[in-house]
């Protein structure tokens, strides 16, 4: 895959994740654990093909991290942490060669 691809899917990928995250209480750690990941999905997205960077609270990712691990029990679906740990690897692929 090439960067323009990786990034159309980090951006599907965040809006995925940000909707995901407004299914979940105001108040709720897994509604803001969803909306850190998709800005940072959304960052490394947009860093593929304009070369802006990423800001440095978005570098690392909040639902594979340590946070993020507490509310795998709660997720719908489990295959999201697949495609976000695929994008991130896909990301730093791209970003290391």
């Amino acid at each position: 895959m090439n960067k323009i691809e990786i990034s159309n899917i980090g951006f599907d990928l965040a809006k995925e994740l940000s909707q995901l995250g407004e299914t979940f209480h105001i108040k709720a750690d897994a509604r803001d654990i969803f909306l850190y990941e998709s800005a940072t999905v959304e960052q490394e997205a947009k860093d593929l093909i304009e070369n802006t960077g990423v800001k440095e609270h978005l570098k690392e990712s909040t639902l594979l991290g340590k946070w993020g691990q507490s509310i795998h029990h709660q997720l719908p679906d489990k295959d999201i942490i697949n495609k976000v740990k695929g994008f991130h690897d896909s990301y730093q692929q791209v970003k290391n060669t």
